[in-house]
């Protein structure tokens, strides 16, 4: 294997770590902020909220981008007659989001 073969496979590998913490790191964030917005903004059972959280997590993988979480949100906000603030779930979403790096990157 040439040495420019092996650097081609060494930043792939480096590029496929990248995306898999980065989807981690995003499937820890909305299942943190789901969380949140379980305890702090509905009256959920400790079941309850176990499944909010994971349909969070699920609704999130539609597409890519936030989009799809947040419609989800602002769904169940919805049915359950809450004002959605979307501006306070984005704030939750990037610092929720931003806390997590930096605890991984602390990390290594």
């Amino acid at each position: 294997m040439s040495e420019l073969e092996k650097r081609k496979k060494a930043a792939e590998a480096k590029f496929a770590v990248g995306e898999e913490l980065t989807f981690q790191a995003i499937v820890k964030r909305d299942r943190t902020v789901a969380k949140w917005i379980a305890e702090n903004c509905f009256s959920l059972n400790s079941k309850e909220s176990s499944d909010f959280v994971e349909s969070a997590v699920k609704a999130n993988l539609e597409h890519p981008g936030d989009d799809d979480i947040l419609e989800f949100f602002k769904g169940v906000f919805d049915e359950k007659g809450i004002t959605f603030n979307q501006n306070e779930i984005v704030e939750q979403l990037a610092v929720t989001y931003e806390k997590i790096l930096q605890d991984e990157s602390g990390d290594q």
